[in-house]
């Protein structure tokens, strides 16, 4: 748990992006938080985490871009989630459904 949140908090650290900035950090933030706050219950832990990357991911879509590939459309990203954001918590979500069993 304490190795898997500390990659996804690295993601901020190497790409310079934080939380509001329309990218996968959105989701790989929220993630982090709620793996490292789950307890010791691997596929409980995982799951609740893939729920707050989803969460994060899916609020994107009110964010306009301001870091990463999508800033070059500036108000037309509005409406649309950032698809980092999006493939991180889907691969979140697979691993914790293959972690439930």
């Amino acid at each position: 748990i304490a190795a898997v949140a500390a990659g996804a908090e690295s993601v901020p650290a190497n790409g310079g992006a934080q939380p509001g900035d329309k990218t996968m950090v959105d989701a790989t933030t929220p993630f982090a938080a709620s793996l490292r706050a789950a307890g010791d219950d691997l596929p409980g832990a995982f799951s609740a985490a893939a729920a707050a990357a989803t969460a994060g991911a899916e609020a994107t879509a009110d964010l306009v871009a301001r870091k990463g590939r999508a800033t070059t459309h500036g108000d037309a990203s509005l409406g649309h989630p950032d698809p980092g954001a999006v493939s991180f918590a889907r691969h979140m979500t697979r691993i914790a459904e293959q972690l439930a069993g």
